[in-house]
């Protein structure tokens, strides 16, 4: 089926339990997977009707994975779209390859797809250009709307704590000293019954910069961070003179893939403790990157930020400025969308259907 692949490996399909289990050897021969391709992160980055889970098999030893979803197509009954999200660029370059070209072609036989979207995630953009020049050799192009950031700030994070707050803005020293004095305090978040707090906090959060906030699987938030604190962590602020739900003021979600750590979602209720405000944004982001520090990170992505090209940059100033008073460095994202169009005829007639719509509504 994969005849331009490397001829040891074959890809197959797998369920739930056996990919969990090829996972595992994968992790433990250090390969890089991101959490979005964990099976853990299913719960997190979204529960499709269908999820495909493909294994690469070379001599019969799992040496990679991949995990794409099957979205029905909300405009076009009859055809999907597929998704890879985060595909690490760290895997064997004849393994992403095999990989790639074998959900291609279950997308255009099996799935109907119109389209195939794939993201790609390095920890570095001379790797990322390398992957780009491969996802053009097998027929991705880049993604024409992407949904990824084209820049974020990435502080590195080998120095330790110390290091980080002597490059901070002398605001988030100043915020940590102010969270200190007042009775409050991080702790995980680990039971689900907090999350309608989370979701009025999420809300609230969107309001106050006149947007609506996106649908959270919230839940999936709590369960995983709890059962892999490995890679997902989820990190509340809480008043110690209330009980309850309503003793949260904040959330923070953050993953890591082995190497960096990216802050994912994170919402902050509008509070005052003891006359004072809370400034608690500061508090959950900054105990997310000691997470960071603590499970061995070499870098924490602070989840992207707009520029001036951008139409959302009026809008998500306020957000930008929060991210700038932790210092680092501005860099291109690190993530990368690219799309395919499989020649099929449901795809042709698909995506001729598509345009016909975009250019007269």
């Amino acid at each position: 089926m994969n005849p331009q692949t490397h001829a040891a490996i074959s890809v197959i399909r797998t369920n739930e339990q056996d990919r969990a289990a090829h996972e595992a050897v994968v992790l433990a021969h250090g390969a890089p997977l991101s959490p979005a391709q964990r099976v853990a992160g299913s719960g997190v980055f979204g529960t499709p009707p269908v999820h495909i889970w493909l294994s690469a098999m070379d001599c019969g030893h799992c040496v990679g994975v991949l995990s794409a979803e099957v979205h029905p197509s909300r405009r076009f009954s009859g055809s999907t779209v597929v998704v890879a999200r985060r595909v690490s660029t760290g895997m064997e370059p004849q393994v992403l390859v095999a990989l790639l070209q074998h959900l291609d072609h279950l997308a255009a036989d099996e799935l109907r797809a119109r389209r195939v979207i794939v993201s790609l995630v390095g920890s570095a953009q001379a790797e990322l250009d390398r992957a780009a020049a491969m996802m053009s050799r097998i027929g991705f192009g880049p993604s024409a709307r992407p949904t990824v950031s084209g820049h974020t700030i990435l502080l590195d994070l080998r120095d330790g704590e110390e290091a980080l707050l002597r490059q901070a803005r002398p605001s988030l020293r100043r915020s940590l000293r102010d969270v200190a004095r007042l009775p409050i305090r991080c702790e995980a978040i680990e039971s689900v019954s907090l999350v309608d707090r989370m979701r009025e906090i999420k809300e609230a959060s969107y309001a106050r910069h006149g947007a609506a906030p996106p649908s959270l699987p919230l839940d999936g938030f709590v369960k995983t961070a709890r059962a892999h604190p490995d890679a997902f962590s989820l990190i509340g602020l809480y008043r110690n003179d209330t009980i309850g739900a309503d003793s949260l003021l904040a959330f923070e979600f953050a993953t890591f893939d082995g190497r960096i750590a990216t802050s994912e979602h994170a919402g902050m209720a509008s509070s005052r403790v003891n006359g004072r405000t809370v400034p608690g944004g500061y508090a959950t982001l900054w105990e997310s990157i000691r997470w960071a520090i603590r499970r061995g990170a070499v870098a924490f992505d602070l989840g992207g930020i707009s520029t001036p090209a951008d139409s959302s940059y009026a809008a998500t100033q306020t957000i930008n400025d929060f991210k700038f008073t932790f210092g680092g460095a501005i860099v291109p994202g690190l993530e990368r969308e690219f799309v395919k169009h499989p020649k099929t005829l449901n795809a042709r007639v698909m995506n001729s259907l598509e345009c016909v719509v975009r250019r007269f509504f």
